[in-house]
């Protein structure tokens, strides 16, 4: 039984048996029927993914993407943005990282025998939330709100018990809506905490590395970190040389002789065609039919009951959207001010908002109904002195009752931090959403009025009322844009289809491209993990198919229809020379440029003295410089001349020193070494930090090469084309 599926059968922290119901049903309610071919497989049982022997079934990975799609559109719903695209292919790809990533962290804790049950990860959750999930529960004064969590994470279902008394004027379906992404949150922190444990495991193992590390390489690391030196420096730059002649000859002769040391992994090359997916000029002259169809019916009516009327019939004809009423701060600036203008029942119409052309109607407006406000507050915390907390606070209010700057008080004294950073400015908040105290206060104020001192469970609040509003709007819109018709898209797959046959039968791809206006072009080499033009089918599909198969078309975003071909293939081990040869010819110019720099360099430095090093016309300073190799106004990092500016005398000229760059003569003015007494009274603590950040720094590139070399079969390409 996978470690998911025992998650959620043994814990009723993550998510239960509800979930696996949940995960059913919106998987085949929403599923893509397309999707359901899958090679011939039974998707309730089909394995989409194989991580070292991990398996991941089709149904579980559907149904997260299908809750985390439905999560976005809710979040969207509650924004007002409900027009706006959801990329589901984007969220299919994280969910696939997130789900194969914690295959991997399982795979990885059974092989290192590290401790990972659900009692495990439940207990860390309860006993040791993470920093992450504390943040998820910390109030506007930054403490953590320990039972409003455990509320939480133990009995889900118990809505008053983190959303306190606004609980019970919930209607059923938002208490459920709220329950479900609960629950799902439970996940991804149970993912988050499980990966954790693994993480700190392993890393645990690899503090074997870090102990490794001697007390004399700390020792000597800590001085190069706190150590600086100041000096002189003339520069012989491979930048001011010529290139020098290279023949394919020589450049051959460097990579036979290095040949052992250029191997890659198996990669692809394909050739594509795009065929944009844009309206026809017949579908612009349509698209311009409607809007010209809309706006004579609204002008032709000579009331705005009238207009109300054709204004439904449009909305039913083209599919419009009506908001209900809404407080004016929680409305588009832009919408709110053509509303500000309007009088019920009339509309305004066309504008361009968002790239659409839009009409929009007020339904209604009311006062009174609900009320927001924007206010600021300074928090005092009561700590262990409430008295003097108190004080305190009173002294504040004075002062801000007697005018001075609120947003100035605030950022001096107040203590919730969040918020001082603004000036004390809490946004606009309706009633429900503070605690009664603070709540009573801010709502009793008049606008610009500063209130006494307000006692709460949080500490001391003085408030100040920015502004209120109950004004709120009933609105709907009419938004349309250009859509490719039926018979335009049709015409562009006529094309690509014609495009797959014609090279069936013998035609060149880049030439029956250009006969059909398109251009073919060719990718570079990819690998496996690579992802192709935004897509990872495309690379599934190179990696599956030999060189010279053709794809079906698949529409993709930002290129409207594409067809490819696999064009080229190199298998694991050496990388041929003409792979190489830019590379190779780069870094054999730059050797070439280097010798020629040496020997100015050597020419030079016999001439040089105390007296004339400074006249050179190369001459530069350096100050402050660490044993890192980084120096200002060089480019790559130089680790031969700041170890030598640290080793020799000072006030001697050097011999020419080799770099990435050019070649260096130097001359040491002076230097800051760190004292015997600091480095004893800090050489202990760097030592054992040093070696915990040392275990944590291999541990990322280990995890990433057992990414690598790990057995994964990744079926997604039977059942997307577009991922």
């Amino acid at each position: 039984m996978g470690t998911f599926e025992r998650l959620r059968q043994l814990s009723p922290i993550l998510m239960g048996l509800f979930v696996i119901f949940f995960i059913l049903f919106m998987v085949l309610a929403d599923m893509d029927i397309g999707s359901l071919v899958g090679g011939g497989e039974n998707p309730q049982t089909a394995i989409i993914a194989n991580v070292n022997g991990k398996e991941i079934k089709y149904v579980e990975f559907e149904g997260r993407v299908r809750q985390a799609v439905e999560q976005q559109r809710q979040a969207l719903r509650q924004q007002g943005r409900e027009d706006e695209e959801i990329f589901e292919d984007d969220i299919r790809a994280k969910v696939w990282q997130a789900m194969t990533d914690r295959a991997l962290y399982e795979s990885i804790a059974d092989e290192a025998g590290i401790v990972y049950s659900d009692k495990v990860v439940a207990d860390k959750m309860i006993n040791f939330p993470s920093r992450e999930v504390k943040d998820m529960f910390t109030d506007s004064t930054g403490n953590f709100m320990r039972e409003v969590y455990l509320s939480y994470i133990t009995n889900p279902d118990n809505v008053s018990g983190y959303m306190g008394p606004q609980a019970a004027n919930l209607d059923p379906q938002e208490k459920a809506r709220i329950v479900s992404d609960i629950r799902e949150r439970l996940m991804s922190m149970s993912d988050y905490t499980a990966n954790q444990i693994v993480a700190s495991g392993i890393q645990s193992l690899l503090g074997n590395v870090g102990s490794a590390i001697s007390l004399e390489y700390s020792r000597k690391k800590y001085i190069a970190e706190n150590s600086s030196v100041e000096f002189d420096y003339i520069s012989f730059d491979t930048k001011g040389i010529p290139d020098p002649e290279l023949d394919d000859k020589e450049l051959r002769a460097w990579y036979d002789g290095h040949k052992e040391y250029m191997k890659g992994d198996a990669r692809r090359k394909i050739k594509y065609v795009a065929f944009p997916m844009k309206a026809s000029s017949a579908d612009t002259v349509n698209f311009n039919r409607k809007i010209t169809s809309i706006t004579n019916a609204l002008k032709s009516k000579k009331n705005p009951q009238e207009r109300s009327e054709v204004f439904d019939e449009k909305m039913n004809e083209f599919g419009g959207n009506t908001t209900d009423y809404t407080l004016s701060h929680d409305i588009n600036p832009n919408i709110l001010t053509l509303l500000s203008d309007l009088e019920i029942s009339d509309y305004y119409g066309p504008f361009n908002m968002e790239g659409k052309i839009t009409y929009l109607r007020l339904d209604d407006k009311r006062q009174g109904e609900n009320e927001a406000v924007n206010a600021s507050h300074i928090l005092i915390k009561f700590d262990s002195n409430k008295d003097s907390a108190r004080k305190v606070a009173r002294n504040i209010s004075k002062r801000a009752r007697s005018g001075e700057d609120f947003s100035t008080l605030a950022k001096e004294f107040s203590l919730d931090k969040g918020s001082a950073l603004n000036g004390g400015d809490l946004g606009w908040f309706t009633k429900g959403s503070m605690v009664q105290e603070f709540e009573d206060a801010a709502f009793a104020l008049g606008i610009g009025e500063v209130s006494k001192v307000v006692e709460s469970d949080f500490g001391f609040h003085i408030v100040k009322l920015i502004n209120k509003s109950s004004s709120e709007y009933k609105y709907s819109t009419i938004s349309l844009s250009p859509r490719i018709s039926s018979a335009s898209k049709n015409m562009i797959f006529r094309d690509a289809y014609s495009l797959i046959e014609n090279v069936d039968q013998g035609g060149i791809f880049d030439s029956v491209a250009a006969k059909l206006g398109s251009k073919a072009t060719e990718s570079s080499f990819f690998s496996k993990d690579q992802t192709v033009l935004g897509n990872n089918f495309i690379n599934s599909f190179a990696f599956s198919n030999p060189v010279g198969t053709i794809s079906e078309p698949i529409e993709l975003d930002n290129y409207g229809v594409l067809v490819f071909m696999v064009t080229d293939s190199r298998e694991k081990g050496p990388i041929p020379f003409e792979d190489k040869a830019s590379e190779i010819r780069h870094y054999v110019m730059n050797q070439k440029k280097l010798d020629l720099a040496k020997l100015e360099a050597e020419k030079t430095h016999p001439q040089l003295n105390d007296a004339n090093f400074s006249l050179n016309e190369n001459f530069k300073s350096a100050s402050n410089v660490k044993n890192n190799g980084a120096i200002i106004g060089i480019g790559a990092r130089e680790y031969a001349l700041t170890e030598m500016a640290f080793t020799m005398p000072l006030n001697t000229i050097s011999k020419p020193i080799a770099g990435h760059n050019g070649y260096y003569i130097i001359k040491v003015k002076s230097r800051n070494i760190v004292s015997d007494e600091q480095i004893e009274q800090n050489l202990a603590d760097y030592h054992q930090t040093l070696i915990q950040n040392t275990a944590r720094q291999v541990f990322f590139p280990f995890f990433q090469e057992i990414k690598n070399n790990v057995p994964v079969v990744d079926n997604r390409i039977k059942w997307y084309n577009n991922f």
